[in-house]
């Protein structure tokens, strides 16, 4: 029970984390903590139909075999068109359509809220499927790039 419960949160710190972060970088009109739940929730929506997809995908043929032909089209045709269309889709329709959104964080924002919604399910449906190893590696490492290249971008800035 007790493992169970640290990979749970495992999977779920990561992505809060984040959605803390970009939440508190908001500085000069903050969202709607409701409007940022919403949008968390829309991204957690997605995750079941991409996957779907993306299972369809494989067992049609498109992901199936292990030649580099082959991982190069699961990884960069079927799986990143699938996830990022369908974030990119879910923002448009949600929440840049509404009068709350009016500036320019709140592109970041409310990406990051779909972003890490969908990640953060993705996350424990992977802990639940393949374990804490798996956890470990997965959940964590795609945090550190998203962090990186905004510490790039205030560095940018500032020269």
């Amino acid at each position: 029970m007790v493992e169970h419960t640290f990979v749970f949160a495992l999977a779920i710190v990561p992505g809060m984390a984040i959605c803390w972060y970009i939440y508190r970088m908001d500085k000069y009109e903050k969202e709607s903590r409701l409007q940022l739940a919403v949008t968390f929730a829309l991204g957690m929506a997605i995750t079941y139909p991409v996957l779907k997809i993306e299972a369809w995908a494989s067992h049609s043929g498109w992901a199936g075999s292990s030649t580099l032909g082959a991982t190069f089209v699961s990884s960069f045709i079927v799986v990143a068109l699938t996830e990022e269309l369908a974030k990119y889709l879910a923002i448009m329709g949600y929440p840049y359509s509404r009068p709350f959104f009016n500036e320019p964080m709140d592109g970041i924002v409310y990406a990051v809220m779909i972003s890490m919604g969908f990640a953060t399910l993705e996350n424990v449906l992977y802990a639940y499927r393949f374990g804490f190893q798996t956890t470990l590696l997965y959940s964590s490492p795609p945090c550190l790039p998203r962090l990186l290249c905004h510490h790039h971008g205030i560095f940018r800035r500032a020269f």
